[in-house]
């Protein structure tokens, strides 16, 4: 089964995260989007009047992300201050090639948790199963959890609960 963060794990994550790395992992945590579609996202996909993120998922299916007040302000923040000044249609874009890769991604990723000394493997993936786990955790409703992942089957969704009924066996062990 696929490991997840926790919600103080993704936070000491994002803290000790700087740079591109950084923004990397706060839209995979804030948005739950899959890499290869923040790869792919375009700076004429976010709307910051309507807080959402058009993205374009498994099988060329698009679909509509609401934007958190705490992504809107990373965003923002990256638009004004950090992103690299080319010309790039791209949001997240490095200076040499106007756009980042999955393994570039994974790369960065991968350094940050070796900085933290953390035995862990943290992928982009895990960090998207991150978000959904620790939705559901905080009460948010499976079909909920699985229209923002963009599943075509709550089926696919539903792992999730199986992560919550192993905490509510090792809740009963503990007495």
């Amino acid at each position: 089964m696929r490991e997840s963060l926790n919600e103080e794990e993704m936070q000491q994550l994002l803290v000790h995260s700087k740079g591109l790395t950084y923004i990397i992992i706060s839209v995979l945590y804030y948005s739950g989007i899959r890499i290869n579609e923040l790869c792919l996202l375009k700076t004429t996909d976010v709307d910051f009047n309507k807080n959402q993120i058009k993205v374009y998922g498994k099988g060329k299916k698009e679909r509509i992300v609401p934007i958190s007040k705490k992504l809107k302000e990373i965003l923002v923040h990256y638009l004004e201050n950090e992103k690299p000044d080319i010309k790039t249609e791209y949001l997240i874009a490095t200076k040499k090639s106007g756009k980042i890769t999955q393994g570039y991604a994974r790369i960065l990723i991968k350094n940050q948790v070796e900085k933290l000394g953390w035995n862990k493997k943290v992928s982009c993936h895990n960090i998207r199963h991150s978000f959904a786990t620790n939705l559901l955790r905080n009460g948010v409703s499976l079909i909920q959890i699985q229209k923002l992942l963009g599943h075509s089957s709550l089926r696919t969704t539903e792992i999730y609960l199986h992560i919550l009924n192993d905490e509510l066996h090792d809740a009963v062990d503990v007495l």
